[in-house]
């Protein structure tokens, strides 16, 4: 909704940036998750849609797929977990990638365990 009401301003500007927020969860099919992880899916492709309809028209739009990040939302997280972050350890790394890449994982601990379990997917498929 936020995107109908802005995007028309942006267009006349011919610049602005459209940040959306997915989740790892978006990326691969999430077993016990599925209508978290299909929404999330929608998100990441609704980016790409709009990345490729406004490319070349100063608009950048990125789609951003964290994975565990300690928040109230998060909060049976432990800290001792390895790839979840603290909010402030993945803000910069996330922002910093912006007009960089149109798909990120935000914190590098997030796309690390993204490419283990892509691979682990692709290594159960070949049996």
């Amino acid at each position: 909704m936020m995107t109908r009401i802005i995007l028309p301003s942006m267009v006349v500007a011919k610049k602005g940036i459209i940040i959306n927020i997915s989740s790892v969860n978006g990326d691969i099919a999430t077993p016990k998750a599925a209508l978290y992880s299909a929404t999330k899916g929608f998100v990441a492709f609704f980016s790409q849609a709009l990345r490729d309809e406004y490319m070349g028209k100063g608009i950048i739009v990125q789609c951003v797929l964290p994975g565990t990040v300690l928040t109230k939302m998060a909060q049976t997280a432990s800290k001792e977990n390895f790839l979840c972050v603290m909010p402030e350890e993945y803000v910069s790394p996330a922002l910093a990638q912006v007009g960089l890449r149109s798909y990120t994982y935000g914190h590098w601990k997030h796309g690390l365990h993204m490419k283990k379990k892509k691979v682990l997917i692709y290594l159960k498929s070949l049996l």
